[in-house]
Formats: structure tokens, C-alpha cells, sequence
């Protein structure tokens, strides 16, 4: 019997064999159940490579995942597009979901942090391909690139406006009695000017962002992606006190309303319903 479709949108899942059961895209939220089935969304490098397991896919009747690494197939929601952008993006059927853990995809500036508004991923013991996304092309690719790229360099450029203001400021005032003989340092104040902070953090993450491109590291839309959420975080966290912990939520909110910005342009661009993507 075929499919019953619940879904946000066309998907094709007409003519599977099996038994009747309702399938729908996954929200990224709620309960998971082992006997229904989800579909969800999947990024793989060229040719249906896994770029975690480094094996092609096989679209049709294939299950895969006991004879992965870890046993296990993830995929994301509609919110959680932005997370490992690859070259090609699928949909995916997924049978005996056993969790929901945070894409291991978010970063900071300097490595790896698990942020306080994590985007998050089904693991299931066995998915399949269902169909390409086809209108994920390279042009698209490289408009989404450009977009997160443009987005962090407005940051940069606003950061060293900032920091260029202290520039053309008198002298830092001294107190009387405290001036410091010729060549002598001044003593720095915490970290330094916000100004200063956050150029440092905002150069810093776009020299990274440049050099992983450069080196084809990650494909291009996921180190610009990346960079975008991160340089957010940074700008928001470095005119705030760095050991308060609430600046620390405020920076955590930056990143993840960078992520929803972009889940919600590849929403729209690739023709997806984006009803599950928080305003």
C-alpha cells in the first residue's frame, strides 16, 4: 500500500511498498516514535557521497546505517539547512529514530562550542534517499556563499569604523601622578576597547573563513556560513562584559538568529515551506 502523505510540501514518495503509514518532513522538535517513519533533509558531496563515511548512497530501496561507523543516519529539518552544507541536498526517509542531539556543525571563533540555542538533528538506525533537491545547484550555492560572505564582511567593516573613531581621539587621559616614564607601557584595561575586541574576533574569524575556502577544506557555503553565525556571536559579545554570563546568552541569540536568517533564505530560494523555521 502506498504512502499516506502528511507533508510541508510535493515530495514523492507515491508507490513505496509496505504498509500504509503517515510520513512527514521532521520539524527539528516533538516526540519521536520508533514505529513511524520521518523524512527529513541530508547534505552529501557529489555523487551521493556521505561526506562523514566517505561511501556513496544508493537512491531506491537501500537502507543504510548498521554498517556505518557510529550504526547510526542523521539529517536535519527545514532549520537545521544551514548546518554542513554540502553539494548536493535529499531528502531522506528515516525508520527507527532513537534521539535528537545538537548539530555538531556549530562553531565559534577559535574551535568548536556547543552554543545555548543549539540547532538539532534526528539520528535514526536506518535511512534512505528518496530524491535530490534539484534546486540546490552550484548558482545557488554560490549566492548563498556570497550572501553569508557579504554579511561578514559588513561586520568587519563596521567593527573597524569603530575601532578607526579611537584613532582620531586626543591622547588617552592619564591620571595626574600616574603618567609612566618615556617607554614605559600603559597598563591594558581588561581586554582592551570593545572596538579593538571586536576587530580582533571579526578579522580573525574572515582570515579563517578565506583560508579554509582557499583550501577547500568545507565546501564554500559552509565555511561562509559558518563564519556569518560566528562573526554575529563575536560582534554582539565583544561590546558586552565577557565574564557576564547573560552577555554570554546574548552572543548565543546572535548566532542562532544568524542560523534562522539563513535557514529561512534557503527555505525560500529552494522552494521549501519554512513553517517550522522560528521568526
Amino acid at each position: 500500500m502506498a504512502v499516506r502523505e502528511i507533508v510541508d510540501e510535493d515530495v514523492p514518495t507515491r508507490g513505496w511498498s509496505g504498509p500504509e503509514r503517515e510520513i512527514r518532513v521532521w520539524s527539528g522538535s516533538g516526540a519521536l516514535r520508533e514505529d513511524r517513519a520521518i523524512l527529513a533533509y541530508k547534505w552529501l558531496r557529489r555523487g551521493a557521497i556521505d561526506p562523514d563515511e566517505a561511501y556513496e548512497w544508493s537512491l531506491g530501496r537501500t537502507w543504510h546505517g548498521a554498517h556505518t561507523r557510529s550504526g547510526f543516519v542523521h539529517a536535519v529539518g527545514h532549520a537545521g539547512l544551514p548546518f554542513g552544507v554540502n553539494d548536493e541536498l535529499w531528502l531522506v526517509e528515516l525508520r527507527d529514530p532513537v534521539g535528537i542531539t545538537p548539530c555538531p556543525e556549530q562553531r565559534a571563533h577559535g574551535g568548536p562550542r556547543m552554543f545555548g540555542v543549539p540547532e538539532r538533528r534526528v539520528i535514526a538506525r536506518e535511512g534512505r534517499l528518496v530524491r535530490r533537491v534539484d534546486a540546490w545547484t552550484d548558482r545557488l550555492a554560490r549566492e548563498f556563499a556570497a550572501a553569508c560572505a557579504r554579511r561578514t564582511r559588513e561586520r568587519v567593516r563596521d567593527a573597524l569604523v569603530d575601532a578607526g573613531r579611537l584613532l582620531t581621539d586626543d591622547e588617552p587621559t592619564v591620571a595626574e601622578g600616574s603618567r609612566p616614564e618615556h617607554g614605559t607601557a600603559v597598563p591594558e584595561q581588561g581586554d582592551g576597547p570593545p572596538a579593538l575586541r571586536a576587530v580582533e574576533l571579526l578579522i580573525g574569524i574572515w582570515r579563517d573563513a578565506l583560508s579554509m575556502d582557499a583550501r577547500g577544506m568545507e565546501h564554500a557555503s559552509s565555511v561562509y556560513a559558518t563564519a556569518a553565525a560566528a562573526s554575529r556571536s563575536a560582534a554582539a559579545l565583544a561590546y558586552l562584559p565577557v565574564t557576564d554570563a547573560e552577555a554570554r546568552a546574548t552572543a548565543d541569540r546572535a548566532y542562532a538568529d544568524e542560523r534562522r536568517w539563513q535557514a529561512r533564505w534557503l527555505a525560500d530560494r529552494l522552494g521549501l515551506r519554512r513553517s517550522a523555521i522560528a521568526a
